[in-house]
């Protein structure tokens, strides 16, 4: 009898385990996507939820960046065709600019539900 309830116990607790494996951690986290062409930002004004993620996508000829102003993050150089990934965490306004083209700029927001 102890035999079967350690491995029902066992197998339980690897079907949750399994289970938590599997689930997503934030379901309600999205990805976004910026598109850096004609040396703009597209869109220019972003606003996104904590947890979310913005891809910044490069289709231009000439390299950019999306760099925050003040130094939190940057995707470092993009070329024609490559993508960069940033996750925001904390609520607030973030500008950015193209390191290389300064008059390239834009804003994401990340605003709490």
């Amino acid at each position: 009898m102890r035999r079967l309830t350690r491995r029902v116990t066992r197998l339980g607790g690897l079907l949750v385990g399994a289970a938590l494996a599997l689930a997503p951690a934030d379901p309600a986290a999205e990805t976004h996507r910026v598109v850096i062409e004609r040396f703009a930002f597209v869109p220019a004004e972003l606003s996104i939820r904590p947890g979310d993620t913005v891809r910044f996508v490069n289709r231009d000829l000439v390299p950019h960046t999306a760099t925050d102003g003040e130094g939190r993050w940057d995707t470092g150089t993009l070329s024609l065709g490559a993508a960069a990934r940033v996750t925001f965490e904390a609520a607030g306004t973030f500008p950015y600019v193209c390191i290389f083209h300064p008059s390239m700029r834009a804003r994401i927001r990340v605003v709490p539900e």
